[in-house]
């Protein structure tokens, strides 16, 4: 019972401004969104003459803002999900937030790529660049990061 008030309720102490606020207003905001670009509403007042010019930004804000919450939730759940399996498989705690800090921002990486390539229509340039910007990254640095593990291996 007490969860379900936690998931309700959408309010922290003192009343500060939470993240779990700004993902339930961005939601509101794009249900609204949808509704106006998929409804007629000309009988309220005739605004498909202001939105017109608009339709294509609006159609990808709310792809943007759709793939954010569905990023939000995934990483909530499947976040509880690991950490349940590490704790028990009998790692340590530390390990097990290193872990779920670095999946954090991989799926996150996962999730803005993937919006850039919706958004802008050009998914394959963009993981091009990507990897080969990566490859040349690797070639450049290839000498400070074998001294690196080799200074690593050294002390540990």
């Amino acid at each position: 019972m007490k969860k379900i008030k936690e998931v309700v309720v959408l309010q922290d102490e003192g009343g500060k401004f939470s993240f779990n606020k700004i993902i339930f207003i961005l939601l509101i905001f794009a249900i609204l969104l949808y509704f106006v670009l998929n409804t007629n509403i000309s009988f309220f007042l005739d605004i498909n003459k202001f939105i017109n010019p608009y339709i294509g930004f609006f159609e990808k804000l709310l792809v943007v803002l759709i793939i954010l919450l569905l990023t939000y939730l995934f990483l909530n759940v499947s976040k509880k999900l690991l950490k349940g399996y590490l704790t028990r498989s009998g790692r340590s705690k530390r390990n097990i937030k290193l872990f779920l800090t670095i999946y954090e921002y991989f799926v996150w990486f996962v999730a803005i790529i993937l919006t850039f390539s919706i958004v802008l229509k050009q998914g394959a340039s963009l993981i091009t660049s990507i990897g080969l910007i990566g490859f040349g990254l690797t070639l450049a640095l290839q000498k400070p990061i074998s001294e690196f593990r080799g200074m690593a291996c050294n002390y540990f």
